[in-house]
């Protein structure tokens, strides 16, 4: 309903959008053509009581081709831009231990998008490689290479979940001495689809089973046209062994119980500041660098978790600063 001229007196506040100052200033025809075209993006959002503009392009051009979408595909980041949409301030943000924000089915980087999808095959999830990055980066455990004899291939079945059919193959007893160590670990991120989108169905994706063909004018919440199959739902328990506190260890329930006993635990906290010695010192720990790794996890605990305390102390430690002289030269 506004006109060119209505644009006038709210200018300077589209204007803290990115993509309004894009235009030049005055040119009231193309301001208003493309806030009609982002109005349902910013009024999602400032219904939720957002008072920062839209840090990022929530209705815009596609990935791969031009058109209104919604999601991931259609935002564009835009540094600093993006804090204003929590209201904070990107001047003075520390990355406190208590997030501003809540995200449904989301609690962590074990269940953010990038891992899961790093972790997941070209048309299907993987446990195996999701329950193996868990055993080896935050429990301290190794898996061996698979043996050469083996053909590790999960057989097609198109009435059959991922997880049965896992279970089918992995389950015998050569496999499963290794595969306990990591299937019953990645089992519960089964929650997500291979593209990281919290699901309790999974689609059983087969000609047999199509449901309805996907159609252009008929798109989802995503503003994506697929098609519908047949699904079954998702089978999302799990076992945690290796934490050695009878306290954690045990059946979980899904990937959420999975990661809250993870954070609880002592070994995967200090797994996480052996990485960190690692990566910051260039070389693995030996022996004399227990008091430099002591120190480290000490500084994470008394300071409520925070991983610049760990890195202060890593880098003011005996261990970084003196090297010891090579008594052959």
């Amino acid at each position: 309903e506004w006109e060119p001229e209505d644009i006038s007196p709210h200018e300077e506040f589209l204007r803290t959008h990115w993509e309004f100052q894009r235009e030049k200033k005055g040119d009231f025809p193309k301001i208003l053509k493309k806030l009609q075209r982002m109005m349902e993006g910013l009024e999602l959002h400032f219904s939720e009581g957002q008072s920062g503009a839209l840090p990022y392009m929530k209705n815009g051009m596609g990935f791969w081709h031009g058109g209104p979408v919604l999601g991931r595909s259609g935002q564009q980041m835009r540094g600093e831009q993006v804090t204003t949409y929590w209201n904070l301030d990107w001047k003075t943000w520390d990355y406190p231990t208590n997030q501003p924000s809540k995200i449904p089915h989301r609690k962590g980087i074990l269940t953010h998008p990038a891992w899961l999808i790093a972790h997941a095959q070209n048309l299907e999830t993987d446990p195996i490689h999701r329950g193996k990055w868990i055993q080896e980066k935050l429990l301290a455990g190794t898996i061996p290479d698979v043996p050469i004899t083996v053909d590790a291939v999960i057989p097609p079945d198109h009435n059959r979940t991922l997880r049965q059919r896992m279970e089918k193959r992995t389950g015998d007893a050569y496999c499963w001495r290794c595969h306990q160590k990591m299937d019953p670990l990645g089992f519960p991120f089964e929650m997500y689809d291979d593209f990281g989108r919290f699901r309790t169905e999974e689609n059983l994706e087969h000609p047999d089973n199509l449901l309805k063909e996907a159609k252009r004018d008929e798109p989802n919440y995503f503003r994506a046209s697929l098609p519908v199959y047949k699904t079954l739902p998702v089978d999302a328990r799990g076992v945690l062994k290796g934490t050695n506190d009878p306290k954690l260890d045990g059946n979980v329930k899904d990937a959420f119980d999975l990661i809250d006993r993870l954070a609880k635990s002592d070994k995967v906290r200090q797994s996480i500041i052996r990485h960190a010695f690692r990566y910051f010192l260039g070389r693995n720990e030996t022996l004399s660098d227990s008091k430099a790794l002591i120190d480290a996890d000490r500084a994470y605990l008394t300071s409520n978790g925070s991983f610049d305390e760990v890195i202060i102390s890593l880098l003011t430690s005996d261990s970084f600063i003196y090297r010891k002289s090579n008594t052959e030269e």
